[in-house]
């Protein structure tokens, strides 16, 4: 009987090399109906079980033959792939490791390794598992490109760099790794090899999406903002699936003057038709339908650190009432820093998610029974919208860090004001718009800015007008209108500051935008970064009057201008972004400094240019006014959330049974 096994056996295995799959299962499955314990056949069967898609078939078979043989490195290794592709990454995990342990230079094993380590968010424990699989199969450019991904990750741009110069090297006429360089020496620095070693990918590869999308985010750095949205516009006609175009094209399109909100609205939506809607999001929710009990509110950020927006969250998180609101973050920081510690000492829950797949946050979110989610970033750098398309909390919604409407579905509200958002905005809106009484910021400066400085123009002898927004929202209009501006003072100094303008290329292009116009070039002067605090905040002592960007306002540089006791004149547009510098200024009773048209905001730039009493008088009163207003009430602000949340829960309980 044995020799009957063992004949079809064989004779299963040869059709199996030979590629005649179905005359080889036939055969195994004759051989397991004789011996269901036949450990090779059940190890062969599965691997064409995988083959055709049928990840439990194989699991399962592969699971009884490493019960007969744990110490076969091979057999665990492909147990770990079965594994992995049927969703059980931990179980992979272990498997692979074991494999590796077994047969210390077995490089598939690593390799496997490594990739279920990354797909873990394991980041270090992948490039571990990569360089031993790359030590063992030098020449495997799927493992150094691998281990590439995995480095630059980890912020190892020199490692990454060398890791893809080394798959270039022995792939030359593959997109992937030119791709894989090109974005590894953007984060370098190195513009032009990036630029030069992109191109050289889409020459290979014409309609290769991701090199395209990466073309775009090289372009931006160099301040070529419409050629990066153009870029961008391609990516997702390549593949309208590719999220992060999308997400790039929709932020870039916040800086567009030709935008509405409703146009805003459409590629909003379009994101989410084709990543908002995963088949395993929730749809019911097990916390208690209590109106009136504590609430779990969580809140969503990749900010909670040094960043604009730590300096209005620090107020809410320390003046939340913890009678009502338990507050837990879930915090996207890669590298955190002083303001995480101190952001963290303010909340009673800090869950750390950088690199964790949707699921595991979200399911830790629902463990947390959190009972009003909260993003802080929208389509912004590091959000964690996957997560919330998963809808793990049964209220959710947006706020700060994104001028405008999400298109998410999974989100039911933003909080927002009327001034920002008046009556008819619901048109331009995804979610529901909850308009906070008062405004919906609260900003809290540092405590060691120092005392706003005489105005400028007494020792200078010339007016400074100033922006110290991100270079991004000079709109072509907004140049135009600051030329137009310059020439009617005609002894005026522009300043502008800005992290962008540190390099050449940016600040050319600028300088080029403002001669077109007649504005020569040492009338406007360019700040880089500034990286010491206090110098930052000095800077406005330059400043005699602040000049807002349209459409996408200022927000954190207005505050600081106003702070610094410089008048800011804002232009009031059509959809939220165009609208914040309204929301800041009305709260302070600064009307006379909203324009609603072009003309009238340059009639105030130039009306306030020439009048120095006001100057002086502004000068002195603005950070007084401020630290008075509703915008540095944090009780009053908190108070204010606080009732929306509870607004809202009652609403939920009171649809979904409770009390």
């Amino acid at each position: 009987m044995r020799a009957v096994t063992d004949a079809r056996l064989a004779a299963a295995m040869a059709h199996h090399r030979s590629g005649r799959l179905d005359e080889a299962n036939g055969l195994y499955e004759q051989v397991l109906a004789a011996n269901p314990d036949e450990a090779e056949a059940l190890h062969l069967s599965a691997l064409i079980a995988l083959q055709r898609g049928e990840h439990d078939r194989a699991q399962a078979r592969l699971g009884r033959a490493a019960a007969l043989k744990p110490d076969d490195a091979v057999l665990l290794n492909d147990f770990g792939v079965a594994l992995r592709l049927g969703g059980r990454a931990r179980d992979a995990a272990a498997a692979f490791a074991r494999s590796g342990a077994l047969k210390s230079d077995y490089a598939e094993a690593w390799h496997n390794l490594g990739l279920t380590h990354r797909a873990l968010g394991e980041l270090p424990q992948a490039a571990e598992a990569l360089r031993r699989a790359a030590a063992l199969r030098p020449n495997s450019v799927p493992t150094h490109s691998a281990l590439g991904i995995v480095l630059a990750a980890l912020g190892d741009i020199a490692g990454a760099c060398a890791t893809f110069r080394r798959a270039v090297e022995l792939a030359p006429d593959s997109p992937e790794t030119h791709n894989n360089l090109g974005l590894a020496l953007h984060h370098a620095g190195e513009g032009e090899a990036a630029r030069a070693a992109l191109e050289r990918a889409l020459a290979i590869k014409p309609d290769f999406a991701d090199a395209v999308f990466n073309l775009g985010v090289v372009r931006q750095k160099a301040g070529d903002f419409a050629g990066a949205q153009e870029c961008w516009q391609r990516t997702v006609a390549i593949d309208p699936r590719h999220a992060i175009g999308r997400v790039n094209l929709l932020f870039s399109l916040q800086y567009d003057p030709a935008a509405t909100g409703e146009s805003l609205l459409a590629v909003a939506r379009d994101w989410d038709a084709l990543h908002g809607h995963p088949a395993d999001a929730f749809r019911d929710w097990p916390n208690a339908r209590d109106p009136q009990r504590r609430l779990k509110i969580g809140y969503v950020s990749p900010d909670l650190r040094d960043h604009s927006c730590a300096y209005f969250l620090r107020p809410l998180f320390t003046a939340h009432d913890r009678g009502a609101v338990e507050v837990f973050v879930y915090a996207e920081v890669a590298r955190p820093d002083a303001m995480s510690i101190v952001l963290r000492g303010l909340v009673d829950h800090w869950r750390a998610t950088q690199h964790r797949p949707a699921p595991a946050v979200a399911e830790e979110i629902r463990a947390d029974g959190i009972d009003v989610l909260v993003d802080l970033a929208g389509h912004s750098s590091g959000n964690r919208l996957d997560v919330f398309a998963l809808k793990p909390a049964p209220l959710q919604g947006t706020w700060l860090g994104y001028a405008g409407t999400t298109g998410l579905s999974a989100l039911d509200f933003r909080l927002t004001d009327a001034r920002a958002d008046p009556p008819g905005a619901e048109a331009q809106a995804s979610e529901r718009l909850i308009r906070l009484p008062r405004g919906f910021h609260c900003w809290q400066p540092p405590s060691w800015v120092s005392e706003p400085a005489p105005p400028p123009a007494m020792s200078a002898g010339h007016i400074t007008f100033g922006s110290f927004n991100n270079v991004q929202k000079l709109s072509a209009p907004t140049i135009a209108l600051w030329a137009e501006i310059l020439r009617q003072v005609p002894d005026a100094h522009l300043v502008l500051k800005s992290n962008w303008l540190s390099r050449p290329a940016v600040a050319d292009r600028l300088h080029a935008a403002f001669a077109a116009h007649g504005v020569a070039r040492e009338r406007v002067q360019m700040l880089a970064w500034i990286g010491e605090p206090h110098a930052h905040m000095a800077a406005y002592h330059r400043i005699d009057i602040a000049l807002d960007t349209f459409p996408y306002n200022g927000t954190t540089t207005t505050l600081e201008a106003l702070w610094m006791g410089v008048p800011v004149v804002t232009l009031a547009g059509i959809h939220h972004a165009a609208r914040v510098g309204i929301s800041l200024l009305g709260q302070l009773g600064l009307d006379e400094l909203i324009a609603a048209t072009p003309a009238a905001y340059a009639d105030i730039a130039t009306g306030l240019a020439g009048d120095a009493d006001r100057r002086a008088d502004y000068r002195a009163a603005l950070r007084r006014r401020l630290a008075a207003s509703p915008l540095m009430d944090a009780r009053g602000f908190a108070r204010d959330v606080e009732a929306a949340y509870r607004a809202l829960w009652r609403e939920w309980c009171a649809r979904n049974g409770g009390d």
